[in-house]
């Protein structure tokens, strides 16, 4: 029923700030605000209001014509003109959250111009009331609609309104009929299906129930059962799968998954791609309104994971890209950039690319990851020649060493895979220093070879494993009880046997992080525990702050990594922790360092610092909860 009531998405700004991933805090443009909440209570100020559009508009939330909107609005509201004569944004919520207020709120929102499914449903609802119908249960307001609806016993009916008012939705008649006596486990609304479905055990009566609901044809359920509701590599959960699908060896794989199996389409893949294509082609060259736009949905964390190769973003992601470029007019690709590139960086791309290089200007072929990282190379490489050009021409001597730039201190945190170790053999310490933000002298002729010498790795690279097992040393005891029994209920009784398998290491990750995700927590063992003589060792990962993006976060788990050049392996506490340009791999051969710092094999630390996300594990019920939340609008 959410649908009924005219809230000004568009144009209150404290809506935008809570959609805004990528903002800082705290926000000194907005009062200091410390988190979101505090950010929208700060907006909700009508006194405040020209201090948060201008800055959603110059973080690329709200393009100029949004942005003039909303500040007819406010001179609106600040006369105490707004909807009913309300004179604040809380209080004109309130007041257009009341169904009786439903035609004073339409009227004053096609008065503003908003044009928007919205408006269209709310007169729709208001010609069925005016006509003498009634909403579902006698509702009266956003909240307790909501409310009423979100109770499987009231789909039947609250289905029925919206058939009356004209509301189109996709059929569900099965659906409704299999939930009027609640969903799996008797769930009554979408959190208990969502907590009960969460929990593998269940896993089959949720298939069941998707059957019967028609969520699922038989052959889909039969070709879950048959693969074990597994992904891409053997996948079991969301956690799991987007863990494997990070890999980018795993890249192509994962996209014919998804589009195979009906998760995205062709479509989808494409616009994630080109998402990927555009950032990793470098930001440095995109229209400053672009930039900040990408910066406040996205998060600098998320772009430099994206840059330095270390994510490989869903299709969420793909569109937030594509939006921000779409909004200014643009369309971020690299064919785009290269029609106002300096000649050098068309001489560097037709040198590194070759015969690729005429199809990437037109634009007539498929740009990789890898292609879009040479654009990016050859930007910085034309940008450090006319930093470092020598004072005089004919001069035989190198350039004198200048101050890093801002712009050079960010390409190299958020370098492509395969130039940093050259940039660190270069500038040795320097780098750390130059990184932290300290004013370093850069020798740009030497930088200057790590330019021209860069080839990027394939997209694809082969990792050749380890011809023999050395047992890590984590010692299972220190696992949390609850966490520690759906460990054993996953790997068996024979948790040895388990260890001594080739690629124990990373299943053992993918089960450990699996059981920290568990919406509800296992009843502790029954019996004595016993357990095998410390065999793993598990460092405390180091705390770090993290940004989230549609449920994903760098959970704090252990991530063995190898650098490619000097063949070094190391084990650290999160994904995000792999300096740029190393290559993950299942396991190192040694296991006695951990971020670089040598651990003593009698030394047993606990595992208890697991962050994660508060997202169910059952994405086999994901299309369930989906129509679930038809019947909340």
């Amino acid at each position: 029923m959410k649908k009924i009531f005219i809230v000004f998405a568009i144009l209150l700004v404290s809506v935008i700030l809570v959609r805004a991933e990528g903002i800082d805090f705290p926000v000194s443009e907005l009062g200091n605000c410390a988190d979101k909440a505090a950010c929208k209570a700060y907006c909700d100020e009508t006194a405040n209001m020209d201090a948060c559009i201008k800055f959603a508009q110059s973080r690329g939330l709200m393009n100029k014509s949004e942005a003039e909107q909303a500040r007819n609005y406010h001179a609106r509201i600040a006369s105490n003109e707004g909807p009913g004569g309300c004179g604040g944004l809380k209080e004109c919520r309130e007041f257009c959250s009341k169904t009786a207020n439903l035609e004073t709120c339409i009227a004053f929102a096609k008065e503003q111009g908003i044009k928007d499914g919205n408006v269209d449903e709310g007169e729709k609802i208001l010609k069925f009331l005016k006509a003498g119908g009634s909403l579902p249960g006698g509702c009266d307001s956003k909240d307790n609609c909501r409310d009423y609806c979100g109770d499987f016993a009231h789909a039947e009916e609250c289905a029925a309104f919206n058939k009356k008012a004209g509301i189109i939705l996709p059929d569900n008649e099965v659906f409704i009929e299999a939930v009027k006596n609640g969903g799996p486990g008797g769930c009554r609304n979408k959190n208990e299906c969502e907590n009960y479905c969460g929990d593998a055990a269940h896993r089959q009566e949720c298939l069941d129930f998707a059957v019967r609901a028609g969520i699922l044809s038989d052959s889909e359920a039969n070709n879950i059962k048959i693969s074990g509701a597994t992904g891409p590599g053997g996948c079991t959960s969301d956690a799991s799968c987007k863990m494997y699908c990070d890999y980018p060896a795993h890249r192509d794989e994962c996209y014919k998954f998804a589009e195979e199996h009906g998760y995205l389409t062709e479509a989808e893949t494409n616009t994630t791609k080109n998402g990927i294509v555009s950032i990793r082609a470098g930001l440095e060259q995109a229209p400053a309104e672009v930039r900040a736009c990408l910066k406040s949905t996205l998060g600098e964390n998320i772009i430099g994971q994206i840059q330095s190769g270390n994510l490989v973003p869903g299709p969420g992601i793909g569109v937030q890209i594509k939006n921000c470029f779409e909004k200014f007019g643009k369309n971020g690709r690299p064919a785009e950039i290269l029609k106002s590139a300096p000649s050098a960086v068309n001489t560097c791309l037709a040198n590194k690319l070759g015969a690729d290089f005429n199809n990437l200007k037109a634009g007539t072929s498929q740009v990789t990851p890898e292609m879009a990282d040479m654009v990016r190379i050859c930007f910085q490489q034309n940008d450090i020649q006319k930093i470092g050009a020598p004072a005089t021409s004919g001069t035989l001597n190198s350039p004198p060493p200048v101050q890093p730039s801002d712009a050079l201190r960010n390409f190299l945190k958020t370098a492509p895979p395969g130039i940093l170790p050259c940039i660190k053999t270069v500038l040795g310490a320097d780098l750390d220093k130059i990184l932290a933000g300290e004013n370093v002298p850069v020798d740009t002729a030497k930088l200057k070879v790590c330019f021209e010498q860069f080839r990027p790795a394939p997209p694809n690279p082969v990792v050749t494993p380890v011809p023999t097992r050395i047992p890590l040393n984590i010692n299972l005891s220190q696992f949390p009880p609850e966490i520690m029994l759906c460990i054993k209920m996953k790997i068996g009784a024979d948790v040895n046997a388990f260890i001594a398998q080739p690629d124990a290491g990373l299943k053992f990750e993918i089960i450990a992080k699996e059981c920290s995700l568990m919406p509800t927590p296992l009843p502790p063992p029954t019996s004595t525990n016993t357990e095998p003589p410390p065999i793993y060792i598990v460092p405390t990962p180091t705390p770090t702050t993290t940004s989230t993006f549609e449920g994903t976060v760098c959970i704090q788990v252990l991530t063995p990594a190898k650098d490619p050049v000097t063949g070094a392996c190391k084990v650290f506490a999160t994904p995000c922790n792999v300096p740029y340009g190393w290559v993950r791999v299942d396991r190192c051969e040694a296991t006695n360092t951990f971020d670089g710092t040598t651990v003593p094999s009698s030394t047993t630390i606990s595992p208890t610092s697991y962050a994660s996300p508060a997202y169910s594990v059952a994405q086999v019920f994901t299309p369930i909860l989906s129509i679930f939340g038809l019947l909340l609008k």
